[in-house]
């Protein structure tokens, strides 16, 4: 029996209930079975953004280190050079031999004695410079010694910070999938209770209240859909027509199923909808992102010029092209504004094993074209990379951009099951 999201929601809240004015208040036995385990969570992942952002500024500390040693080198060859005593042995060599000749075309007496003046003040002069190339050399040299140990305490700083923020991260991490498993463990059990079912069948409730993601992009050979349509979709499965997962409707675009999850989580906790709104809304565009950019993009098959290559060919010129700095975003286009040229193209299907000379290329102006029919395969990303969307999972498939939804992570035990039943007809 699958139970709406509406229906498990109904079930949460029937355990989590609480007066929302009392819930920061509320004692560890007052939260339910998992308040402990929710407390220890917030504990552990209080301290992440501030040792985050301790490891960031140690990071750039490090480099503004760096900079400095590479400038206070330069400056030291700079001074190497000018008090090199060849260089000044050689401006003597040659202010003596000025002097020769000016001495031996010298008229009278009177134009020898300017002549050795001359040459003394230049060797004055040349012995000036080099004592004051000595002190700036001394002075460089100085200055290396102490940028070089600027930049080793930096270093050790900034690993120092790295490892206690990684270290803090696995901590909230870890606290954080103790306490989805055990939110939802608990909304197994009330979805038991619901089922009026005997608690002894449910002793070890499965961690998986739902089935897993699956992909409905199309095959390549067949012709590509829209993201909206890919998501939206009902699966033929034998006797039945199985609807779409919650999380497919939500990648959809479908407002309707958005606004009610986030209602029903802001009944559930005591928070405000609009936070849930917009906690799922940048859920949804990281999801977006980190597909785009893992290559997960679907082409027109009728196009002359992708028709040539299979899908799996296709991204990997997609990735080809990225290495090179020319990323393709399909809701904002090329990066920068700067598309890929002949020979950009060319360096990628060489990287697929193709030899431009036998593809066809359409013109200079309609290679920004090419990628604008694409759309990014999200449903497939999270079929391969994040099937149960466990945290561990999301938090690998989201890499840094996860960072910004530790609101979300806190209630991901009573969300996730929510995003894995099958969502209801889809409204007119």
């Amino acid at each position: 029996m699958r139970l709406s999201p509406l229906a498990l929601t109904q079930a949460a809240e029937a355990f989590y209930a609480r007066p929302v004015n009392q819930a920061n208040e509320a004692q560890p036995s007052e939260r339910g079975a998992c308040g402990e385990l929710r407390l220890a969570a917030e504990a552990a992942c209080v301290s992440v953004p501030a040792l985050r952002a301790a490891a960031v500024a140690a990071a750039d500390a490090l480099a503004r280190a760096r900079a400095a040693l590479f400038e206070a080198e330069t400056s030291l060859t700079a001074a190497q050079d000018a008090a090199d005593p060849r260089v000044i042995s050689e401006a003597k060599a040659q202010a003596q031999r000025a002097y020769r000749r000016g001495y031996l075309s010298s008229a009278d007496t009177q134009d020898r004695r300017r002549t050795a003046t001359a040459w003394l003040r230049e060797l004055d002069r040349l012995n000036r410079d080099a004592r004051m190339a000595k002190s700036a050399f001394d002075r460089a040299r100085r200055g290396v010694n102490s940028a070089t140990l600027t930049v080793e305490m930096a270093l050790r700083t900034a690993y120092a910070e790295r490892i206690r923020a990684e270290t803090a991260a696995d901590a909230c991490r870890m606290a954080r999938a103790r306490l989805a498993e055990c939110e939802e463990r608990d909304i197994l059990s009330m979805q038991a209770e619901t089922a009026n079912r005997g608690p002894q069948e449910f002793a070890q409730p499965s961690p998986l209240p739902a089935r897993p993601i699956e992909s409905t992009s199309p095959e390549p050979e067949h012709t590509a859909a829209t993201a909206a349509d890919a998501t939206a979709t009902p699966v033929d499965e034998g006797d039945r027509v199985r609807s779409p997962l919650v999380i497919q409707r939500l990648m959809g675009g479908d407002r309707n199923v958005l606004r009610a999850i986030s209602t029903d989580l802001a009944e559930t906790t005591g928070r405000d909808a609009t936070t849930f709104m917009l906690l799922l809304q940048e859920l949804i565009e990281a999801i977006t992102s980190s597909a785009a950019e893992a290559g997960f993009l679907e082409f027109d098959r009728d196009d002359p010029f992708w028709s040539q290559f299979s899908r799996d060919e296709a991204r990997s010129i997609v990735q080809a092209l990225a290495r090179m700095g020319f990323r393709y975003d399909a809701r904002e286009g090329w990066l920068g504004g700067r598309p890929p040229g002949h020979n950009e193209f060319s360096l990628a299907l060489a990287h697929v094993g193709y030899d431009v000379r036998g593809i066809r290329l359409p013109p200079g102006s309609g290679l920004a074209d090419l990628f604008k029919g694409a759309h990014v395969s999200v449903d497939e990303q999270l079929a391969l990379r994040a099937p149960n969307l466990a945290l561990e999972q999301m938090l690998e498939l989201l890499g840094l951009r996860a960072d910004r939804l530790g609101e979300l992570w806190d209630d991901w035990g009573r969300l996730r099951p929510l995003l894995l039943a099958e969502s209801p007809e889809k409204p007119d």
